[in-house]
């Protein structure tokens, strides 16, 4: 009867385009399984219609913005008489691109040789923003932050080729749970997909929750008892755990951002290993398109970035504390303790790189680079 359309700005980069309107599509194969078609649609703005009013509170739109803000934005607004939401409102930053190069490198050059350049191909750059598109599309039909999106996933079960093209990173495209870090030199030959899912299981469920049309029940009240069961069918089962996005005060290993799979220790274990084969080749790599030594220059301090990210992953392990989101006769404790063995192998991990950074002075590349501080 009305469906969700998102109206494409004009300005936006012709090359930007059909990746962005995949991504935001994507949604509609949760939509089906909640018992609609083809409910979001994309389409340019309306050239000779003087009612269309892009900045209008009832329209959707998608916009680029020439800035140098690395970052992407959804946002949506709401009748706040009955929640229903009116419009929504899609940003993307120019220089969002430039995070996505550097995503790809420090995370995925180990094992795809398509990004081991200065600029990513088309090809890895198109597969990139639509994965950008759909998670901001996320925020425009009301999903937050899953910060536990990823931590039902074995760490061994990224580097499976069946599973990841599956299932990819993380069970939600809302899971800040970028790049394959984890896959290792020869995986990606194997099949091992670098991709988060364009959307996960925990989408489908909740835009199932969100979204299902329940045409018996005349109020929100008499919706309440099949919401409730929906989320009872699932409250034992992690894929199907909501995860808090914590900025200020990480009491939760289980809900971290930029984080993947369910061991911290074993997946930085193998994002370390990534960094180090990186590290050795990032002349090889950059060396015909970087004469002026900037590109390394940075590289080299997003990939000690990239370090830092492992360590305070394994970090927060210890004196780490699983929140759950609960209601009343839920089967989970509304917190618990982080498994005592798990936290004695993090601190062990911990000191062990304390003996283990020769590595980042590596002086065939050190000896190129301007004076580091």
């Amino acid at each position: 009867v009305r469906p969700i359309t998102m109206y494409m700005d004009p300005n936006m980069p012709e090359t930007w385009r059909e990746p962005v309107k995949r991504g935001i599509l994507s949604w509609n194969r949760a939509f089906e399984k909640a018992g609609f078609r083809e409910v979001i649609r994309v389409e340019d703005f309306p050239k000779d219609d003087p009612a269309f009013n892009p900045y209008g509170i009832n329209t959707s739109c998608v916009w680029y913005a020439p800035s140098n803000i690395e970052n992407a934005e959804g946002h949506f607004w709401t009748d706040p008489r009955t929640g229903e939401i009116r419009g929504a409102t899609m940003v993307l930053h120019q220089h969002v691109a430039a995070k996505i190069n550097r995503w790809r490198f420090v995370q995925t050059a180990q094992i795809d040789p398509r990004v081991r350049n200065v600029v990513m191909p088309r090809e890895v750059m198109d597969e990139s923003l639509a994965y950008v598109a759909a998670h901001e599309m996320g925020h425009c039909l009301g999903l937050a932050h899953n910060m536990a999106g990823s931590s039902a996933i074995p760490v061994d079960s990224l580097r499976s080729a069946t599973f990841t093209q599956k299932y990819g990173t993380t069970y939600s495209i809302m899971d800040y749970a970028r790049f394959n870090h984890v896959a290792q030199p020869g995986d990606y030959e194997r099949g091992v997909s670098m991709m988060p899912p364009r959307m996960g299981l925990y989408d489908e469920y909740a835009v199932k929750w969100l979204y299902t049309y329940l045409p018996d029940a005349k109020t929100p009240e008499e919706e309440q008892p099949w919401l409730d069961s929906l989320v009872r069918s699932h409250a034992g089962d992690p894929i199907y755990r909501y995860g808090k996005q914590q900025i200020f005060n990480t009491l939760d290993p289980t809900s971290l951002s930029e984080d993947l799979g369910d061991d911290h220790v074993r997946a930085s274990e193998y994002g370390i290993r990534n960094l180090k084969y990186i590290m050795k080749h990032l002349n090889e790599w950059y060396g015909e398109d970087d004469n002026d030594l900037t590109a390394r220059e940075a590289m080299y301090k997003y990939l000690l970035n990239q370090y830092l990210t492992y360590i305070n992953h394994v970090y927060n392990v210890k004196g780490g504390i699983m929140m759950n989101e609960r209601k009343a006769g839920d089967p989970r404790p509304s917190y618990s303790f982080i498994d005592g063995d798990y936290q004695r192998r993090a601190q062990q991990f911990l000191i062990d790189q304390l003996h283990d950074l020769d590595w980042l002075d590596d002086p065939v590349l050190l000896k190129e680079l301007p004076l580091q501080g």
